[in-house]
């Protein structure tokens, strides 16, 4: 199951803008969301940013957004 983190916006009032980041491998929203939504916040007051967990579970606790192969 896909996970979507998400903050809202930093101003209080109604979105205007949607930004969605993609977290590396290994990673996931909720880590992404930690990090950037603190920085972000204040840089885009107005805006809701996503957060979404890659689909592809490579091992413990591993995400990616598509296979790795050999």
């Amino acid at each position: 199951m896909i996970q979507d983190y998400s903050r809202d916006p930093e101003s209080g009032k109604k979105p205007e803008t949607l930004v969605v980041f993609m977290h590396g491998y290994g990673s996931s929203g909720d880590v992404i969301r930690q990090y950037l939504g603190e920085i972000l916040g204040p840089m885009l007051p107005n805006a809701k940013p996503h957060f979404p967990d890659a689909p592809v579970q490579m091992g413990f606790n591993n995400q990616s957004w598509f296979e790795l192969l050999d």
